[in-house]
């Protein structure tokens, strides 16, 4: 075993030996989940449940403010010769929200700031270890919702990528953007599928993430996605799309399934892509997780991304062989601990990622105002 691999290990179970010392606390979301495109962290409070008084929150009327995360991070990547490629620390700030038209935000403009200047990347350098620092935000994505019906939404202007049930693996890292626009129909006693998306826009621009210079891609469409997504019950939900993008046709889908009752591991994901031309490929990923403690949650898997991909899937993937390990402390409700590594099982397919390791710190500023009473 590598001095990297033992390093990961030893991270993973110090993460999982502070979550068990924690005393118990109220049930936490799982680290690697995400709340579904357009909900709050509310949406799981009763209906008409609120301590705060309402001249508190006039101004949410009109401004919802969906994500506020600050990251640091360290990362450290070497090449399939054990080169070191990376060794820096790393910081990330992202911000989502919304200005509604109306009460209810079915017409809305909705605005995404972060960091990172690449396609792929969402990230700054401190100019601690390799790179150079930097502190700039961009403003990557920016489009008009509407929803004249609530079975129905509209979006036009910067977007960000739909994925069903697939991951950043398999599909476009989740840092990437497009221009462009986008319909999704949500009638499944009608339609039988959950959600009928269709989305024309322009995917490009890799080393451009401020939208305020790719206005005029508006004008221009090179990507065509046409996804399905289903609920199997309680236990199940699959999705499955067809993209084009420059010529290249794929398609993926996925498949997620709740195991709980097997004890062993709680959830099991399956996601694969077919690309039909322009060097005909087949990519797949497994994902397990397991929520150990109310505040430890450990995942593992492999995936194998062929070579000819494009390289806009998650940069911390890439192409190859490989397998990888997660591990999540919610130390407390707002603040995270992750840890993230993995490791090329085919040298010809290595490259400039053999292997690579993350150590996270994550802070909720959402949850954080909220538990202040000011959202």
């Amino acid at each position: 075993m590598s001095k990297l691999s033992l390093l990961a290990c030893m991270l993973t179970c110090a993460l999982s030996l502070g979550a068990e010392a924690q005393t118990a606390q109220s049930s936490t979301e799982a680290a690697w989940t995400t709340p579904a495109p357009g909900q709050t962290q509310d949406a799981a409070k009763p209906s008409g449940v609120n301590s705060r008084p309402a001249s508190e929150r006039k101004w949410s009327r009109w401004v919802e403010l969906q994500t506020a995360t600050l990251n640091a991070r360290y990362r450290f990547t070497e090449d399939i010769h054990g080169e070191t490629v990376a060794n820096s620390a790393q910081h990330q700030e992202t911000f989502r929200g919304r200005f509604k038209f109306d009460a209810a935000g079915r017409y809305s403009v909705n605005a995404g700031l972060a960091t990172g200047n690449q396609f792929i990347a969402g990230w700054n350098d401190t100019g601690w270890g390799t790179g150079d620092g930097t502190a700039r935000l961009f403003l990557k994505q920016l489009y008009i919702s509407a929803q004249p019906r609530a079975e129905v939404e509209i979006q036009y202007g910067g977007l960000g990528m739909l994925r069903g049930e697939a991951t950043e693996l398999t599909t476009y890292d989740n840092d990437a953007y497009i221009m462009g626009e986008r319909i999704s129909v949500k009638m499944p006693k009608r339609l039988f599928f959950d959600e009928i998306a269709v989305t024309y826009a322009y995917l490009g621009d890799l080393n451009t993430p401020d939208i305020r210079k790719r206005y005029h891609r508006l004008k221009e469409s090179n990507y065509h996605q046409f996804l399905v997504s289903k609920k199997l019950g309680a236990r199940a939900a699959i999705s499955a799309d067809y993209t084009f993008q420059s010529g290249v046709e794929t398609l993926r889908q996925a498949v997620r399934l709740d195991l709980r009752e097997a004890r062993l591991i709680d959830s099991l994901r399956f996601e694969n892509y077919e690309r039909l031309d322009f060097h005909p490929g087949y990519g797949f990923a497994v994902t397990a997780e397991k929520r150990l403690t109310k505040q430890f949650t450990f995942a593992g898997g492999y995936a194998h991304i062929d070579p000819f991909y494009g390289g806009l899937n998650a940069d911390r993937f890439s192409f190859g062989h490989r397998v990888f390990v997660l591990g999540s402390c919610a130390i407390t409700p707002e603040f995270t601990i992750s840890t993230f590594y993995n490791h090329a099982v085919n040298k010809n397919y290595a490259g400039t990622n053999r292997a690579r390791l993350e150590v996270i710190f994550s802070y909720d500023l959402v949850k954080g105002l909220k538990r202040g009473g000011i959202l």
